[in-house]
């Protein structure tokens, strides 16, 4: 119980986050309920997983219906999650719990990043923080340019208003948003100009054309 605190306060937790818990998993609640509560071991790993990825009620719906799909225990999806994501976290040097928090929103996203392996996104998850951009301006980007004609018309204003040397081609054919920022990146860096340089009026205007935001363009 000490996992949730010392005596009747911490038990009255337990129940109340372990209920929240199989409450958000909807339709699975009925398959995965009684595994994860069947003893204490079983109830402490779900917990003490959920704790250490910073698992809020909306992602461990997702960690469920996943788990579902792919015939597992929602018990080994979320420890596998884990292990994967400490092993990136220390590949990058990134704290685990921001990794996870991080990823996890990503994640939910399958029109966005369904084509990518959790390991692959877990690793692009870890470049953006390291770059400090945030999983909202990544997934701005990805979002803004969904046609070639959308790449084309952001291209060539970039290009009249800053000189920015950039293929709508390439862009459009990025894999993940981190692809597309560092494309933003280095042509900022050709240009011999940093984003504090710009007036508001053409900080406005990168923003626009690129789908970060003010904050996200200054870490570039």
């Amino acid at each position: 119980v000490k996992l949730f605190g010392d005596g009747a306060s911490g038990i009255a937790t337990m129940i109340k986050e372990t209920a929240s818990s199989i409450k958000a998993m909807g339709h699975y609640s009925e398959m995965f309920g009684s595994t994860i509560t069947k003893n204490k071991a079983s109830l402490f790993h779900f917990t003490r997983i959920k704790k250490a990825m910073g698992l809020e009620d909306d992602q461990i719906a997702y960690y469920a219906q996943d788990a579902a799909l792919n015939l597992m225990g929602v018990n080994k999806r979320i420890t596998t999650m884990a292990l994967l994501t400490d092993d990136v976290s220390k590949q990058y040097g990134v704290d685990m719990k921001r990794l996870g928090k991080n990823f996890n929103i990503l994640r939910k996203d399958i029109a966005l990043y369904g084509h990518l392996s959790d390991e692959e996104l877990l690793k692009t998850s870890a470049r953006l923080t390291q770059m400090k951009i945030t999983v909202e301006d990544a997934s701005s980007v990805f979002k803004k340019f969904n046609t070639f004609e959308d790449a084309a018309n952001s291209v060539a204003m970039l290009s009249q208003t800053f000189g920015m040397n950039l293929d709508a081609m390439e862009i459009i054919q990025a894999k993940n948003p981190e692809d597309i920022i560092n494309m933003f990146r280095n042509s900022m860096i050709a240009t011999g100009r940093t984003f504090d340089e710009f007036n508001r009026f053409e900080k406005e205007i990168l923003a626009d054309q690129t789908g970060m935001s003010q904050e996200g363009l200054k870490a570039l």
